[in-house]
């Protein structure tokens, strides 16, 4: 009889919470759960599979001897066993009740694979078999054993290791103090530089605050030094420098000869500090301990961060030869690596060790590459950096005049964004250039055609070429080669540039290409 119930099925229903009954000899009936229909179901039925939200098993009702009372069993095969566990009687059988076993077989299933997992040392698979079973204190200690002996630069996939961590509650984090100095560091990276949020920042300085209790608690100066001397990088990125020279002399204190990594950082950090305070002796002997450290580490990065620092002691040494060849060398793997952080203020010191050689057209070149590569990577730091550095370079080899026919290019990708071309009316007046002349210039641009003006007005208005070919009743042909000549009269190379123009000279409002703008193209030519 046992066997022939089991072909009736009890299942949760794929849409919406309710389940149904299937019965060969009845058909397929739904049913509200836990409703006196499913308990008086339960009374007539001695067993059943269940195929729930947590997966499926079978149920088997069995009666006592003495109280003639049933009382349930569940049932699941895992491989070659079978597991049981005891459910209750009917009463008992609430679907959240059933729910809840299917969990628990879930569970055994899972740790079961995980115990495979780590006995073979795939600990990516075990981690996540774990967290799927909703133990988070044994993914923590898995988690914790595979990152003991790991620095935080050996770790491939910071994706995985940030998802990983999230899950895990804060309670179960404050016993871990090295997960929440990775977490901190995976957050720190995930963020752009110079714009971490609020919450990011707040977040970040309450892990490290974790790490530093339970350290401290267990008198770990080793792992204190660690958290120091991040605690001395993040500072570093917000710009605090006396906070950034107090943590990393710490850390250097508590950090024992083999923590070569974080070594490296405070004394990269305290180097630099060095430098800007104009220590040049004390600079270079830090600065080369570090570059040791960093090619003993087979660190490119820190080698190459390392390296810069040294060239500009170098030039401020007066000894160009050694600045050159460390910043070629730096363009040189940089570029190999499509390092951007590296590879700009490498060509910047380039440029100015080439100029100070009175080699002017290498110097031209490579602070123009320097300048494109800042735009692309809209640095303002560094596009003003490229800047004030071509402008020294055009002014000593070129007049005033043809300077400021350089400039005019680079005012119309400056007036996209004010903030940048405040910055650039100051860089011409350091320089003794007319600070009016760029607008002049642009004032002076060779008129437009009617119709070129009537394909400006819809092109900064952000229609295709398509679009602009049939609302002027013309060939896509034709509006691009009438773009090509608004481009060389307005001096620009693109749309966005383009766009930058006409906002300067306000020639006409770029909010509706319907406007008319043949009269203030004409009334601004007349002026």
């Amino acid at each position: 009889m046992a066997t022939a119930r089991l072909n009736t099925v009890i299942e949760h229903l794929r849409v919406g919470e309710g389940y149904f009954i299937y019965d060969p000899e009845s058909g397929q009936q739904t049913f509200t759960p836990d409703s006196p229909t499913w308990f008086t179901w339960l009374t007539t039925h001695t067993s059943f599979p269940f195929h729930g939200r947590n997966g499926h098993f079978n149920l088997l009702k069995g009666t006592r001897k003495k109280s003639g009372e049933g009382y349930w069993y569940a049932y699941q095969r895992q491989g070659k066993r079978i597991a049981k566990c005891y459910v209750g009687r009917s009463v008992d059988l609430f679907t959240t009740r059933l729910e809840e076993i299917g969990r628990a077989f879930q569970k055994i299933q899972t740790l079961k694979a995980n115990t495979w997992h780590e006995r073979e040392g795939m600990f990516t698979e075990a981690v996540e078999q774990t967290l799927q079973a909703q133990d988070a204190e044994h993914a923590a200690a898995l988690i914790d054993h595979y990152l003991t002996g790991r620095g935080f630069d050996d770790m491939q996939d910071l994706s995985t290791l940030r998802n990983w961590l999230e899950q895990l509650p804060d309670y179960i984090l404050s016993r871990y103090p090295l997960l929440c100095l990775h977490y901190a560091q995976v957050l720190s990276v995930s963020v752009e530089p110079e714009h971490p949020s609020a919450s990011t920042l707040e977040q970040i300085d309450t892990l490290l605050q974790m790490a530093d209790t339970c350290w401290r608690a267990e008198r770990d100066l080793a792992r204190l030094g660690e958290v120091y001397a991040f605690r001395a990088y993040l500072t570093m990125r917000q710009g605090t420098q006396e906070q950034t020279v107090a943590y990393a002399s710490e850390a250097l204190r508590w950090l024992p000869l083999e923590s070569q990594h974080w070594r490296g950082v405070c004394l990269n950090l305290l180097g630099s500090r060095a430098l800007s305070c104009g220590q040049l002796t004390q600079a270079t002997a830090l600065l080369q301990e570090a570059l040791t450290i960093w090619t003993n580490l087979h660190h490119p990065h820190g080698a190459r961060s390392c390296i810069l620092l040294l060239a500009t002691v170098y030039c401020e040494k007066g000894v160009l030869q050694h600045a050159e060849a460390c910043y070629r060398r730096v363009v040189q793997e940089a570029r190999e690596v499509g390092d951007r952080e590296d590879l700009i203020p490498a060509l910047l010191g380039l440029a100015q060790t080439s100029y100070k050689w009175n080699d002017m057209e290498t110097a031209e070149q490579v602070a123009q590459e320097a300048w494109d590569a800042s735009e692309q990577w809209q640095n303002q730091e560094l596009l003003l950096r490229s800047t004030s550095i071509l402008v020294q370079i055009w002014s000593h080899q070129k007049s005033k005049a043809l300077v400021q026919q350089h400039l005019i290019a680079l005012q119309a990708r400056f007036s996209a964004r004010p903030e940048l071309f405040t910055s650039l009316q100051s860089i011409l007046q350091t320089s003794g250039l007319d600070r009016e002349a760029p607008q002049r210039a642009m004032a002076n641009l060779e008129p437009l055609s009617p119709q070129e003006q009537r394909v400006l007005h819809l092109l900064v208005a952000e229609l295709s070429y398509p679009e602009i070919a049939r609302e002027l009743v013309v060939s896509i042909n034709t509006v691009k080669t009438q773009v090509n000549s608004i481009y060389r009269k307005l001096n620009v190379h693109s749309r966005r540039e383009a766009r930058a123009v006409v906002q300067h000279l306000h020639l006409f409002s770029t909010e509706s290409h319907r406007r008319p703008i043949s009269s203030s193209l004409k009334n601004h030519e007349s002026r």
